[in-house]
């Protein structure tokens, strides 16, 4: 089996400050940690993609049903549009937010969060990673 080689501070500082404890000890608690870690972005990710969608339902709720039937200004609710979807928004950055400090958390604790790629784009456009960029010459 392939050892996983960890750059984030949580494996070193448990195996310095608990000398004692077997190595496959430290190895088990890391894995446990790392693994709360990613299902809790998974999960974040997934409230986002949902309000997206609720974002979009937004809209379609305020359509008709029968597409050959016309919308009657009267019938249209501007402020129920318009409340659904601030609240939504905010959820939305709220959980985006929270995806950006777990991203980050992560980062610090194990290194490079694996599958960056589905993750980005549910994250605040000013989301910066903690891992320094590596430089090639």
């Amino acid at each position: 089996m392939e050892e996983k080689k960890t750059t984030g501070i949580l494996g070193s500082t448990l195996k310095q400050t608990f000398k004692q404890i077997k190595d496959s000890r430290i190895d088990a608690m890391l894995e446990d940690s790392e693994l709360k870690y990613r299902r809790q972005i998974e999960d974040v990710c997934a409230k986002v993609r949902q309000c997206d969608r609720d974002l979009e339902d937004a809209i379609l709720d305020i359509l008709p049903t029968n597409a050959g039937q016309g919308i009657s200004p009267s019938a249209f609710d501007a402020d129920k549009l318009m409340n659904n979807r601030i609240s939504t928004l905010i959820t939305r950055r709220e959980q985006s937010i929270r995806l950006g400090i777990l991203v980050n958390d992560y980062e610090t604790l194990f290194g490079e969060y694996p599958d960056m790629s589905k993750v980005k784009p549910y994250l605040t456009p000013e989301w910066k990673s903690n891992i320094k960029e590596k430089k090639e010459d």
